[in-house]
């Protein structure tokens, strides 16, 4: 067995262990940095707000959200050959 593939079986393990956490971790995290960019751009005394934070928080809420979107996927590439992985939500 190549090293490569060990650090594959690796990745792909620590992955499959972590996978609930992560999900709800993302969940929870897109969810609170959505909002509150939401209500930074919408509410009028947070005008005095520079739009810098405004655009992080929105794209902390996309960027965690496309975590909990794309970690099945990533789960499926580091799969090895003889194992055969159902994930279910």
């Amino acid at each position: 067995m190549q090293a490569k593939n060990i650090v594959k079986i690796v990745i792909f393990h620590l992955l499959l262990t972590l996978r609930g956490i992560v999900l709800l971790l993302s969940k929870i995290l897109a969810l609170l940095f959505l909002a509150s960019g939401v209500l930074l751009c919408i509410v009028n005394e947070a005008q005095v707000i520079p739009l810098i934070p405004k655009i992080m928080m929105l794209t902390l809420g996309i960027l965690f959200t496309l975590i909990n979107w794309l970690y099945d996927y990533l789960i499926f590439y580091f799969e090895p050959e003889n194992i055969e992985v159902r994930l279910f939500r």
